[in-house]
């Protein structure tokens, strides 16, 4: 019997960098510019490809960096995407006016000012790359019988640390066996939330943890891993035929780990985040676990253009953890900001078999979720190799210290 798993390849390294969602207050209707294919989105990430931001910048982007960050007459008047309609007017501000802090002529009728719209038409084919319909979306959760629950922390105060790992443990439905076939990021503080880790718990375990929020090193229900959210991803959707199994017989409790980001050690901070799940009672063919691959320690030495860090599940390591062949469907590559580029190979006897996955360059922002249709096949004695790329000498990732990682550190040390 054929097995799925989705292969997360977590190479966690703790660095600290402040976000920029204070930019949205830098251009009128900042946060209320509308997903120019998808109605009730917000658009976060106004100067970037990604709707939540971060990765590369759009043409709106590069103008406004241009700026220097700042909304002027001349980046008011300018069609940065060439759609007819200048940034003033798709952002609320057609006589070029608005100054930061004080309300935009209109609030209503905003377009996006870094994709010309309608993306569709022959216009903005054209002339750019973008195209509906590229982002996460899962049909499945509209099918009759489907049902979620929210896994979701109750609004807590965020530490005044520069990290903090939060963990919680949720009771899931257990009247009946049902697979659960997609999550969604409830993601409610963007100015501290870092990434969500979901994992399933026997009652056993379950017992053995706590059902309120509290700070922890780790899930009490780690070897149990279901998946992942990070900045830049929408959410995770199964394959039609493949779901994972929870409810009688199987697991009782999902636990939630997550990781809170506060550079500025700020008091004032409060995150409810959590994860929508999906799941229905019609059980399908396949069930899904995932796996987590990576290094145990890292240690980068300061003012580095380029450090290798390989990390390698061997063919011993591999008959131990698999005992049936399995179909690999996904593949994410996660590293943080001193990250640059990254891969994850697979081998046979020796010889490479595929490149899993490759980010070059590795954007921490807007991962990429490597999807394989149709899932590609891992035997037992199969080797995973992954190999990471980290810089601490360019630009925001300059450090002056040693920065280290392993199974005795929660955070970085300079």
């Amino acid at each position: 019997m054929y097995y799925c798993y989705q292969f997360v390849i977590l190479l966690c390294l703790i660095s600290v960098i402040t976000g920029y969602p204070s930019y949205q207050d830098q251009i009128p209707n900042g946060k209320n510019v509308p997903h120019p294919c998808k109605k009730n989105y917000i658009w976060k990430g106004v100067g970037h490809l990604q709707m939540n931001g971060g990765g590369k910048r759009n043409v709106f982007g590069e103008a406004f960096s241009k700026a220097q960050h700042k909304w002027t007459k001349q980046l008011c008047e300018a069609d940065s995407d060439k759609d007819g309609k200048s940034n003033g007017e798709e952002l609320g501000d057609p006589n070029c006016v608005w100054t930061a802090g004080s309300k935009p002529t209109s609030t209503v009728g905003i377009s996006h000012p870094g994709i010309c719209e309608p993306v569709d038409s022959e216009e903005c084919r054209s002339q750019q790359s973008y195209e509906c319909g590229g982002e996460y979306n899962c049909e499945a959760t509209n099918q009759t019988g489907v049902k979620y629950i929210d896994l979701k922390f109750p609004r807590t105060k965020v530490p005044p640390n520069e990290t903090t790992f939060m963990c919680n443990t949720f009771t899931v439905p257990a009247d009946k066996r049902y697979h659960a076939i997609a999550f969604e990021p409830l993601a409610d503080n963007a100015n501290v939330i870092h990434h969500m880790s979901v994992f399933a718990c026997t009652e056993a375990e379950a017992s053995q943890t706590k059902k309120t929020p509290h700070v922890c090193n780790m899930s009490k229900c780690r070897s149990n891993y279901i998946t992942v959210w990070t900045v830049g991803l929408e959410g995770y959707c199964l394959k039609n035929d493949v779901g994972l199994l929870f409810g009688n017989g199987s697991f009782t409790h999902f636990s939630i780990e997550l990781h809170w980001n506060n550079p500025k050690k700020r008091t004032d901070y409060y995150d409810g985040s959590g994860m929508r799940m999906f799941y229905t009672d019609k059980l399908r063919p396949y069930s899904e676990g995932a796996m987590i691959f990576g290094q145990q320690y890292i240690k980068l030495e300061p003012n580095t253009p380029e450090t290798m860090v390989e990390g390698t599940c061997n063919k011993k390591c591999s008959k131990k953890t698999f005992l049936n062949r399995v179909n690999i469907t996904s593949v994410l590559l996660h590293m943080h900001y001193l990250g640059v580029k990254a891969r994850a190979e697979q081998y046979r006897d020796g010889k490479l078999i595929r490149v899993l996955a490759k980010d070059e360059p590795y954007f921490y922002e807007s991962p990429d979720l490597h999807i394989f249709d149709p899932p590609v096949e891992f035997i037992p004695g199969d080797e995973i190799k992954t190999t990471c790329y980290f810089d601490t000498k360019k630009d925001f990732r300059q450090r002056s210290k040693t920065v280290w990682w392993g199974q005795g550190t929660q955070v970085h040390k300079t």
